[in-house]
């Protein structure tokens, strides 16, 4: 065998072990049988809960568990992972360089496989939540946004200045919906009744079938849904409130179209794509930054950058489960979030190179402790 084949089969197999390695250090025995043991508590806790409920107040039992357990995984699963992987440079530095040094690897090999391991680790936490949501459970009818409309400037809208709009909108499947955000200015009381009204033009109001209309008691904040009626025409819409002294804006200048769906599981597949790109990035952060810090400060540091669009005003959308808590909010309302735009792949793998490089390049990353 040539020295350059045998340097190869080198960096694969030295690659694969240390992969294992990874993951079998982020879910030990006794981690994973601690975490499948919470999700089965959490599992069969909520559905104790709303079991309990009214049959007409409760959320649907598989919507209800889904928020909760992805909500686990995003809060608690996710931090413990990248605060694990912030330690593993300096768990290199106590020794293990004796062991990873007479391999003959690269060192980009060496932190790629290690952090492939990682991004392995979160995998697992997204299927074991996956199936504890979806097996056994009942499927319904669900709904996903397919589109965002944008609406004129809306001033304030009262009794004596409804607000209308005419928007060009296709002809949608039977059953979606249009939903807008609403905000509750003042009023006689601690809510208005608000009356949202579509039809399509040229249509006559009074022929069923032409024209929806859909009711909502508004406190400080809701959302009003009205179902579009078929044709190709421009869609007509009318808010219009109840309360001659009430006064409502819109909470923000689009909405949202919901197409419906065979079914609610989706929500589980967009929720583990979230939470793996999510756990992709943070790894890879907290992997180059405990090359050159402690494992807290390089932990904190993770969660700092994570704040800073928020602190800025900002929400691109390269950065992966922006969206996370709109995402579990939905999937509790028995929704399916919208799919994750290309640019999270991007731009979760452009972060992950630039995270890593550095502590793959640094000869003073590699130094040893002892």
């Amino acid at each position: 065998m040539s020295a350059r084949a045998r340097g190869t089969s080198l960096c694969t197999g030295g690659g694969l072990t240390l992969a294992r390695l990874a993951f079998a250090r982020a879910w030990p025995l006794a981690a994973a049988l601690a975490s499948a043991a919470l999700l089965l508590l959490a599992r069969q806790h909520e559905l104790a809960r709303v079991e309990a409920l009214p049959p007409d107040a409760a959320v649907p039992a598989a919507a209800a568990l889904r928020s909760a357990l992805w909500t686990l995984g995003f809060v608690l699963g996710v931090p413990a992972l990248t605060f694990h992987a912030a330690g593993t440079f300096a768990r290199w530095r106590r020794g293990e360089l004796d062991f990873l040094a007479p391999r003959a690897a690269p060192r980009w090999s060496i932190v790629g496989a290690t952090w492939l391991g990682h991004v392995a680790a979160v995998g697992a936490l997204a299927l074991g939540i996956g199936l504890a949501c979806e097996l056994g459970l009942p499927d319904g009818p669900s709904a996903q946004p397919r589109r965002v409309r944008d609406w004129p400037d809306a001033a304030w809208v009262s009794q004596a200045a409804p607000w209308r709009t005419t928007v060009d909108l296709a002809p949608q499947p039977e059953g979606t919906r249009l939903e807008l955000g609403l905000v509750l200015g003042s009023g006689s009381g601690t809510a208005t009744e608000v009356v949202l009204r579509a039809r399509r033009a040229g249509a006559a109001s009074a022929t069923p079938g032409d024209s929806t209309e859909s009711r909502l008691r508004l406190g400080t904040r809701g959302a009003l849904e009205v179902e579009i009626p078929p044709g190709s025409a421009p869609l007509e819409l009318e808010l219009t409130l109840t309360d001659p002294a009430a006064r409502v804006r819109l909470a923000a200048d689009s909405g949202r179209v919901w197409t419906p769906r065979d079914g609610a599981r989706g929500a589980s597949v967009e929720l583990a794509l979230r939470l793996l790109l999510l756990g992709a990035l943070t790894t890879a952060l907290a992997l180059g930054a405990g090359a050159f810090l402690a494992r807290g400060l390089a932990a904190g540091l993770v969660l700092a950058l994570w704040l800073v669009p928020d602190l800025a005003g900002a929400d691109p959308s390269w950065i992966p489960a922006r969206d996370a808590f709109e995402a579990l909010e939905l999937a509790g309302r028995g929704r399916v979030p919208s799919a994750l735009p290309l640019a999270a792949w991007f731009g979760t793998a452009l972060g992950a190179l630039a995270a890593l490089a550095p502590a793959a390049l640094s000869a003073a990353a590699w130094r040893r402790t002892r």
